[in-house]
């Protein structure tokens, strides 16, 4: 990781570790989105999109880039 990101697995492993004990399904640390099936109380399903922040040139903020590999210009209709 010499560009300073965290690798998808990584940052999916953290973020399902935490829901750990609710976990009933997951879609896997490479997958994007991260698909989650959950026990209660927790809702039933989730999809979530996990990003690195890179650090910004000016004080408190951080960026994100988003890069969609498959996007074809029509707006994903």
């Amino acid at each position: 990781m010499s560009n300073g990101r965290i690798s998808r697995d990584v940052l999916n492993r953290t973020f399902e570790d935490a829901l750990d004990p609710h976990v009933e399904r997951s879609s896997g640390p490479d997958e994007k989105p991260l698909e989650l099936e959950l026990s209660p109380p927790l809702p039933e399903k989730l999809r979530v999109y996990l990003y690195s922040l890179t650090d910004s040139t000016r004080g408190n903020e951080y960026n994100v880039q988003v890069i969609v590999s498959s996007w074809d210009g029509d707006g994903g209709r």
